[in-house]
């Protein structure tokens, strides 16, 4: 802050600084000026941040105020915010890798790398003001760290980060049909969700034949980190049944050739 001159009662300019802290979001600053004036000042802001290019400081433009109460608006700033969130049912699971690029003034590119967790479920991507083409790209990891998903990329506006985003996640609905050359009048097969344990409740039989060759089967992925799901030939009358398949994925249909 800074209060220009004041001849004659104040001959000299008057200068003032202050931190914001993200906690309070206040601060006092007091300039000493003459009784006899008026109160105007002008008022300028700077962040500090630290992305791909390294360490730097922006400065935002002067504003010429004349209120004893100041108040800032994002659009003081030279950075934007943008507030970013994981749901606690998705943190449960996962760590979150992110990154946010974006095109500078000068068409340079510039990135930004944070991690959201249990520890930091939110936080707030500073971004600069002249930035273009802002966007967020995210590493999900599996708490276990053996599985890792791929989310955006998404506009660099606020975000809330949740199960919904994933089609590996919730209810999936797979296509099954007998193939054209399957020679046998009557298939059963025994199917099973990828993240479920092998219990008699926990799996589908589900019969194809010659007049009926498709059939369609649902099943709810309770993580995104195990979408896929498995199956084998029904156990014949001397009941054994055959091995269970490869984990199958649940965008594909399922053509079983016998």
């Amino acid at each position: 802050m800074r209060a220009a001159p004041h001849p004659p009662s104040r001959p000299q300019a008057v200068t003032a600084s202050t931190e914001l802290s993200s906690r309070s979001g206040a601060a006092f600053v007091r300039l000493k000026l003459s009784p006899l004036e008026p109160l105007a000042y002008t008022c300028s802001t700077f962040i500090v941040t630290e992305d791909s290019r390294g360490i730097r400081q922006w400065d935002g433009l002067e504003l010429a105020r004349t209120e004893e109460r100041l108040r800032l608006k994002p659009d003081d700033f030279p950075i934007r915010f943008v507030p970013i969130a994981v749901s606690p049912e998705l943190l449960e699971l996962a760590t979150i890798r992110g990154r946010c690029e974006w095109l500078e003034a000068n068409h340079s590119s510039a990135s930004s790398a944070f991690v959201l967790d249990r520890d930091r479920p939110e936080l707030a991507i500073a971004i600069p003001a002249a930035a273009s083409n802002a966007s967020f790209d995210f590493d999900v990891l599996s708490v276990e760290g053996d599985r890792s998903l791929h989310l955006g990329p998404f506009s660099a506006e606020p975000l809330l980060l949740g199960l919904h985003l994933f089609p590996e996640y919730g209810p999936q609905q797979i296509s099954i049909e007998l193939a054209e050359a399957a020679s046998p009048s009557l298939v059963a097969i025994d199917l099973l969700p990828e993240n479920r344990e092998e219990m008699a409740e926990a799996v589908t039989v589900l019969a194809l034949t010659r007049n009926q060759s498709k059939k369609s089967w649902s099943y709810l992925a309770s993580s995104p980190f195990y979408p896929g799901f498995r199956y084998r030939k029904h156990a014949g009358a001397d009941g054994s049944p055959e091995p269970w398949s490869e984990i199958q994925s649940p965008f594909e249909r399922l053509v079983l050739d016998a």
